[in-house]
């Protein structure tokens, strides 16, 4: 299969990534390659947002927000941190997401005080989420300043999350 290379000059990639769409040897391997670039570009996550699975179901928030409010609560005293929350990106599959305002309301009631990102308040803590599923179970990774924790939450038999393990930190 013989890809035209106008395409990829079209796009502006570099001339080390032309030269190793010359050696393509299958068609397998030009879909594998092409959905990769194109996904790449599709893409609106970034590290400086949070992130929720728009699939998530509603009734999964509850049980996240209870645990990620537990483990911030561990990692800063709630009496005296302010938190300022990366909510996701205002698209149209995040915009209505149920967790933020959940994890909100939770971390509020565990004590700690809440800032909006156009506030600077010194001291305060940033906290970034995402949450995307995996394994017919959903993943769950926190960014707390510098720290990153990460959760796998599994469904028992009759659907509910849940999670023998504690939140794994890397600092």
């Amino acid at each position: 299969m013989k890809i035209s290379m106008s395409i990829f000059r079209r796009l502006r990639l570099k001339r080390g990534m032309i030269s190793a769409l010359k050696n393509i040897r299958g068609p397998l391997e030009s879909i594998v390659l092409l959905s990769c670039l194109f996904s790449v570009g599709c893409s609106t996550v970034t590290p400086y947002n949070s992130y929720v699975d728009p699939h998530t179901p509603s009734m999964d928030m509850g049980i996240l927000a209870k645990s990620m409010t537990s483990f911030i609560a561990k990692q800063y005293p709630p009496a005296s941190s302010t938190l300022v929350l990366y909510p996701p990106v205002d698209t149209e599959d995040q915009l209505n997401n149920a967790l933020t305002p959940v994890l909100t309301r939770d971390l509020k009631v565990a004590g700690f005080a809440i800032s909006d990102l156009r506030q600077k308040i010194a001291g305060s803590h940033t906290i970034r989420y995402w949450v995307t599923p995996m394994d017919m179970g959903l993943l769950v990774r926190l960014k707390l300043d510098n720290t990153e924790a990460s959760r796998w939450y599994q469904r028992n038999r009759m659907g509910i999350l849940e999670t023998s393990e504690p939140f794994t930190v890397r600092r």
